[in-house]
């Protein structure tokens, strides 16, 4: 009789904590997010913005990519380039920075078809050939915060990579500055190591160029201070700008003397 009693005291203490677990895990689900944060179980929600038809977007027309927002994502969801064959194409996407991730920081990012995150930083010059996207930071943003902070370099803006031969500043004498799609307004450079490598990559091939990310001074997010440039050939992201293809390098100079 003992030993009965103690079986169903026993099988009635499992059965409460079971219930109070099953009511924790409720209230863990129903608990509201804290603020800022939000949580990646959540549903991606959709972010369309697009120019008009036909027409190439002004500095003053509101612009941005066309993106699903990603929201919080575990780290083991990172993509690693070695187990893709072969590489794939990737989707754009908005990352949400400021909202969990990095306060200081917004824009895009990317994943693979299978939902893992493709870092920017694995949009590397090597796998351009297969991949054909490419990501780099613009350089000396900080003698050009006037026009960096103009909304035309905002993340999804297309911008456009302008040749400058007679600039006294390139000892190889193949600058290349960010401008915006008007050319009236530049945010830094292509860092010279790197200039004549893009141009040779990227002469005769269409591509898309556009502000993927940037960085901010202040968690306002109003003192733009550096940006992250992709770009990428026709069919190789998904969620593309509604803007034209850049024009050939070859076509796109600036032949004045920058001192």
């Amino acid at each position: 009789m003992r030993a009965f009693r103690n079986f169903i005291s026993e099988f009635q203490e499992s059965r409460q904590a079971a219930k109070a677990q099953v009511q924790r895990q409720k209230a863990e689900r129903t608990r509201p997010q804290k603020a800022g944060r939000k949580s990646f179980a959540q549903s991606p929600s959709q972010v369309e913005y697009t120019a008009p038809p036909g027409t190439v977007p002004s500095p003053e027309i509101e612009f941005t990519a066309t993106a699903e927002l990603v929201q919080q994502p575990s780290r083991d969801r990172y993509a690693e380039p070695e187990d893709y064959d072969p590489l794939p194409i990737l989707t754009l996407r908005d990352w949400d920075f400021g909202k969990g991730l990095n306060s200081t920081s917004e824009g895009f990012a990317f994943t693979a078809p299978d939902g893992k995150i493709w870092p920017a930083g694995k949009c590397r010059w090597e796998m351009w050939p297969e991949l054909g996207v490419l990501a780099f930071n613009a350089v000396g943003e900080q003698y050009h915060l006037v026009d960096l902070r103009s909304p035309s370099f905002s993340p999804g803006r297309p911008i456009r990579l302008v040749l400058e031969p007679n600039n006294r500043h390139s000892k190889t004498g193949d600058a290349m500055s960010i401008r915006d799609v008007s050319m009236t307004r530049r945010a830094g450079y292509v860092s010279s190591g790197e200039a004549s490598r893009l141009r040779s990559m990227l002469d005769g091939q269409p591509f898309y160029a556009m502000v993927l990310s940037a960085d901010y001074e202040d968690s306002e997010r109003t003192k733009r201070s550096e940006i992250k440039v992709v770009v990428f050939r026709p069919g190789r992201v998904i969620g593309t700008p509604a803007t034209e293809l850049h024009p050939p390098l070859g076509e796109v100079a600036d032949h004045a003397e920058i001192s």
